[in-house]
Parts: structure tokens; C-alpha cells; sequence
């Protein structure tokens, strides 16, 4: 799988509060980690909302994607995902077709969550009941997850790295 956290602005709560300053967006957001899966370019996983500014990445996946891989699984991610060694990150390759496949591989996933954000709901500011927003990403990713799996998919990513990382814990 690719994984990746993405942001989707709010409406400023009031009184301000950092927990919810995306430093992306330099505004108030809700982030959600996204997981592709890389054989077939399907959204996998949707795991959120968090408040930006309390959560990074790399926590959020440990919060439950990390729980739910098997030993010794690994997954391609940013380089915001330093520091786990279930990460795979963008500088962790041995050949240059290697760093080619992880970069198809996440700039298809970059795709993905581009799709997403074409809905009005999710490229403006959600004014609506934060607790909600969460039921218009799973749907909004079921909808795009329709359209790929009904052929208007992305493209392939010719991914195959099968080398184990034998660095000691």
C-alpha cells in the first residue's frame, strides 16, 4: 500500500484553537490518512478525522494502520513517516528502477487524493458539523472508488520490489 495523511479545511472554531491549524493550509483542518492499494490503484483504507494540527502522519498511522499489518509488512510513504521502520520512504531504494516504481507509486496515490478533493464539499471550507465530515470522505471515497474499479481508473504502477530489510531492531 501507498499511505499518505491529507487535509481538508474548516471553519475556524471558535475561540481559536492550534489543535486545529493545518500547517499546509495555514487555516483550520481535519486530516485523514488515505491508503492506496499499490497493485490495483484501490482506495484501501480511510482512517479519520483528526484535528491537523494534533496529528501528524506518522502518528496517526501508528494509532491503527501500523496495528493491522503483519510482521514484517511494509508500506511506501513520505518522508513524513521517518523513524518507522514499516515506512518505506521515497530515499529508501538500492537501484534507480526501485526509486522509480515508489515514485510512480506515490504520485498515483497523490492522484487519488487530488480526486477526492474535486468535490465542492472537500476543496472549500466545511462549515457543517465536524462530526460529519468524516461520513462525506467515506463517501466521497466510495464514489471515486466506484469510478476507478468502473474503468475510468488511474494509471498502472509496475511495482516489484521484493528485497527484505534486514536492518536489526
Amino acid at each position: 500500500m501507498t499511505v499518505d495523511g491529507t487535509d481538508f479545511l474548516i471553519e475556524e472554531p471558535e475561540p481559536f484553537d492550534q489543535k486545529w491549524f493545518s500547517h499546509k493550509f495555514k487555516h483550520a483542518a481535519l486530516r485523514y490518512e488515505i491508503a492506496v492499494n499499490i497493485k490495483t490503484g484501490w482506495i484501501v483504507w480511510v482512517n479519520g478525522p483528526f484535528a491537523a494540527g494534533s496529528y501528524d502522519d506518522l502518528t496517526i498511522f501508528r494509532s491503527a494502520l501500523l496495528l493491522e499489518l503483519m510482521p514484517g509488512e511494509r508500506v511506501e510513504t513520505d518522508q513524513g513517516y521517518r523513524g518507522e521502520m514499516a515506512c518505506s520512504r521515497p530515499s529508501d531504494y538500492v537501484t534507480d528502477e526501485e526509486k522509480w516504481m515508489k515514485s510512480k507509486a506515490m504520485a498515483r496515490h497523490e492522484n487519488i487524493n487530488g480526486r477526492l478533493k474535486r468535490f465542492n464539499l472537500l476543496t472549500h471550507r466545511y462549515r457543517g458539523d465536524r462530526n460529519r465530515h468524516g461520513d462525506f470522505v467515506r463517501a466521497i471515497a466510495a464514489i471515486v472508488q466506484f469510478d476507478i474499479r468502473s474503468g475510468f481508473g488511474v494509471y498502472q504502477v509496475h511495482y516489484n520490489i521484493m528485497r527484505v530489510n534486514h536492518t536489526e531492531e
